[in-house]
């Protein structure tokens, strides 16, 4: 159970135990993106333990970002033309 929800499981086994009944659980969440993503950049530097999240972002981040992408499409490129593989 470790790798299943704590509130589904429990919910699973209220039913369970209420409706005398077997109940099948599906876990099928994905996971993606940060709490941070969704939260706005005022109220992240506005946190003294959340404001280097800000600082790492736009030090190391966005300044690297044109650099970065440059060099995944012209990855992308060769593995177009089969000129490298991907060691993964």
């Amino acid at each position: 159970m470790a790798d299943f929800s704590a509130v589904g499981f429990f919910f699973g086994r209220h039913l369970h135990e209420h409706l005398d009944v077997p109940v099948g659980l599906i876990h099928s969440s994905w996971g993606g993106t940060p709490a941070e993503a969704w939260t706005s950049k005022e109220a992240l530097v506005s946190d003294s333990l959340l404001k280097p999240l800000v600082t790492h972002w736009a030090e190391n981040v966005t300044q690297n970002y044109p650099r970065r992408m440059a060099e995944y499409r012209e990855l992308v490129e060769k593995i177009k033309n089969n000129k490298e593989t991907l060691d993964v």
